[in-house]
């Protein structure tokens, strides 16, 4: 190649002539006739005497002292200057590949500073890439990927910006944080970065939502600080897997491979809902409702058997209550929001005897108030189950259904009658009867009262006797007779009455009195109805008014001699 000219255009494969070369030019003087190089770059010896004074300082082309170019001259390379080399005057270097690849071949590359003392690129012969950033190596290429590296003591980043990045919400960064091990996504929000993912050493994730942090990974598991929303899936949790809530864990919910549980273990568990139906695994049978109204169904094989209402519940069929083995089982009735003690009532089957009692809640515990025995025995305001209520210390009312017995007491110190009867609707009735006695079905007597006065009744009809005979010696037996005057012991009073003694009236008149004098319980009589105990007094009682036919056939045979006596009289005065 014949190296002609070099100008501001280039250099040119021609002839050069001193017109070509500048007066102001790096070689000066008598400038430079036609010279040629040689296929390797180098002049022939009479060429480089053309150098005119210069020749001495660049012994070739690309020698040792180099080729100079002034700004904007360029070094040109291929058939149609494919490849170009030049300096501009604004201080700029380029290199210029028109067509092809521009290649450079060798087995460490490196970009250096001016001076030469730090790295912008290293590329080393296995392939590898590194970049630097004030000679500390930033970024590498290496087998399976690439490595970013920060500084020693400082973390290493990954801007990422998207849409130019002129606006904060384009702007990711990436960060290996230095101090604390962590792994770091983060967006830029109003002129500062703000958390999205954290990636700990020790393994801990976190989530964040606007800087706050939602979700976070720990030893035993995941905690969230926020709302959980599925909107589409389902949430999985294997058999014994707990659900827990609450700072010491107080709702667990699980199921243990058998059966579901929903735990709470400080203070309540609300449930809320406009409405809760409990129905079936297969969700075609209803076990029960809770209703908006505060309404409560409880339901059996489909079929509503129990329904709260405004003032108690509605039952279908039958209530069962079942205590546990060796318990009592117990049903509580509380009136007025049971906020007194009298509000409350218990109804409480005995484990013990199987009675059935009813109690109150006076003074902050229950008193029985009846009971009603697996006999059939009944006691109201009495807790006796065997005797009669016949002691001072007990009021109240007892019926033994085994016995047919009633009986009733009552203190005095209570001024109560033991029993009040009355009569109601006497305008339109005409029955009078109070109480009646009957013996085998019959009627024997009957209290009966005319709204004046009371009436004490006993069998009488003649269509029930037979044997009927005069009284023919009521005299005789009415002079055995002896009233006399006493006063009862049990009388604090000592009030003196007329009457008579029982064992003296019964052989006179045996009907009127019963018992025997002297009589007490013997063991067989107390084994047959256990009333009263061994050797207690069996007290013999008389009723007065069988005395008054005896009265009146004796006032009747009086009467007759009486009268005898006026005929008498009369017929003596007559004479």
């Amino acid at each position: 190649m014949a190296l002609t000219q070099v100008s501001s255009g280039g250099v040119k494969d021609d002839s050069i002539v001193n017109a070509d070369i500048k007066s102001d030019a790096a070689i000066a003087g008598s400038k430079l006739a036609a010279a040629t190089t040689s296929a390797a770059g180098s002049m022939s010896a009479a060429d480089k005497t053309k150098l005119d004074g210069v020749a001495t300082s660049a012994t070739a082309v690309g020698g040792a002292t180099g080729v100079d170019f002034n700004d904007d001259v360029r070094a040109r390379w291929g058939t149609g200057n494919d490849f170009e080399v030049w300096h501009s005057s604004n201080n700029n270097t380029y290199l210029k590949n028109s067509t092809g690849e521009l290649k450079l071949a060798s087995d460490n590359i490196a970009l250096l500073t001016t001076d030469q003392s730090e790295k912008h690129i290293q590329c080393t012969g296995n392939g590898a890439v590194e970049l630097f950033y004030d000679n500390i190596k930033t970024f590498g290429t290496h087998g399976k990927g690439i490595t970013v590296q920060g500084p020693e003591g400082d973390d290493a980043d990954i801007l990422l910006n998207a849409d130019e990045g002129d606006d904060n919400a384009d702007k990711w960064r990436v960060r290996a944080d230095s101090v604390a091990s962590g792994f770091y996504i983060q967006n830029y929000s109003s002129g500062s970065w703000e958390e999205s993912i954290k990636a700990h050493g020790n393994g801990s994730v976190e989530l964040f939502y606007d800087n706050a942090k939602r979700w976070e990974t720990t030893s035993t598991g995941n905690t969230s600080a926020g709302n959980i929303n599925v909107s589409a899936g389902h949430v999985y949790l294997d058999d014994v897997y707990k659900f827990k809530c609450g700072a010491g864990e107080d709702l667990n919910i699980y199921h243990d491979g058998s059966h579901s549980y929903i735990i709470n273990t400080t203070n309540y568990l609300y449930y809320g809902a406009t409405q809760h139906h409990f129905v079936n695994a297969a969700n075609n049978e209803v076990q029960a409702k809770f209703l908006e109204n505060g309404a409560c169904e409880l339901y059996n094989d489909n079929v509503k058997k129990l329904n709260t209402q405004q003032f108690g519940v509605d039952i279908a069929n039958n209530l069962y209550v079942k205590g546990d083995e060796g318990s009592s089982a117990s049903l509580f009735l509380m009136a007025d929001e049971a906020d007194d003690n009298s509000d409350s009532w218990r109804i409480v089957s005995n484990q013990d005897n199987n009675d059935l009692t009813f109690a109150t809640n006076n003074t902050g515990s229950y008193v029985n108030k009846m009971t009603l025995t697996y006999a059939g025995n009944l006691g109201i305001d009495n807790e006796q189950t065997d005797l009669y209520a016949q002691t001072s210390a007990k009021n109240g009312f007892w019926y033994q259904a085994d016995k047919g017995s009633l009986s009733i007491a009552t203190s005095r110190d209570h001024n109560w009658s033991s029993m009040y009867v009355n009569k109601t609707g006497t305008s339109s009735g005409s029955d009078d009867r109070f109480v009646q006695f009957g013996w085998e079905s019959s009627v024997k007597g009957k209290i009966t009262c005319d709204g004046s006065n009371v009436s004490y009744q006993t069998s009488s009809d003649y269509r029930l006797k037979e044997n009927i005979v005069d009284i023919s010696d009521g005299i005789t037996r009415l002079k055995q007779l002896k009233p006399r005057r006493f006063n009862w012991i049990a009388d604090e009073t000592n009030k003196v009455q007329d009457g008579f003694i029982a064992h003296e009236v019964s052989d006179l008149i045996p009907e009127a009195v019963s018992g025997t004098k002297d009589k007490v319980v013997t063991q067989a009589e107390f084994d047959i109805s256990e009333e009263q105990a061994v050797g207690s007094p069996v007290y013999q009682a008389m009723d007065y008014g069988k005395v008054t036919p005896l009265l009146t056939a004796a006032l009747k045979e009086a009467i007759a001699k009486i009268e005898i006596l006026e005929t008498k009289v009369a017929a003596l005065e007559a004479t």
